[in-house]
């Protein structure tokens, strides 16, 4: 239909709208996972269908994918509740799995171990149990930074110590205790590092 102002412009639903802003993009990787069936379906509720989209998702057309191999019905619908993101086709309701936001890496510093130190010591420990090596390891400062800090024994780190930033990597000693490792192979413990001005240590 034209006007004196040329062609009438589509005009989008509210969940065209909000299907467009999932930025379902040929070459993306997706996950969906069927929660419902409106009507008849071969395919169970539980079932996850997985890969790289093949042509933008758009309103009433199908999601194909890795070059055709795999598909679901055409789209007649999209919302969200909760956070979660669900598209409703001629048959199924799937819920859209997406991945995480990357996350910038976690930096322990001097205030993270004073936090850490006071709800030990608002457990009731003392100032001298973690020498004794008797701390469980859900108590333990060091053993908490490290795992909030997403490393584990091997991770390799960046941690400033003596006036400048250095390489070294996480290790877990026999005992049970976390430390850097220096490029050397000088141990230096958490406590150590973090609690003199400007310290810290991050994932590399």
């Amino acid at each position: 239909m034209e006007n004196n102002f040329g062609t009438t412009p589509k005009i989008e639903s509210p969940e065209e709208i909000f299907l467009n802003s999932l930025n379902l993009k040929a070459g993306k990787s997706v996950t969906f996972t069927k929660i419902g069936i409106l009507t008849q379906s071969s395919v169970p509720t539980g079932n996850s269908i997985s890969g790289v989209i093949d042509t933008d998702v758009k309103m009433g057309q199908p999601i194909l994918l890795d070059g055709n191999t795999k598909a679901i019905s055409n789209i007649t619908g999209a919302t969200s509740k909760d956070g979660r993101v669900f598209l409703k086709t001629d048959t199924s309701v799937y819920e859209l799995i997406t991945e995480p936001a990357a996350q910038e890496p976690k930096t322990i510093t001097k205030e993270d171990w004073e936090e850490e130190i006071r709800i030990f010591s608002a457990k009731g420990y003392g100032e001298w149990d973690m020498m004794s090596g008797k701390v469980p390891p859900q108590d333990d400062p060091s053993k908490l930074l490290i795992k909030k800090a997403g490393l584990e024994d091997g991770d390799a780190v960046v941690y400033f110590s003596d006036g400048k930033e250095r390489n070294g990597k996480v290790s877990l000693s026999a005992r049970g205790d976390y430390g850097i490792i220096d490029k050397d192979g000088n141990r230096n413990g958490i406590a150590g590092i973090i609690l003199p001005q400007g310290g810290y240590i991050r994932k590399a």
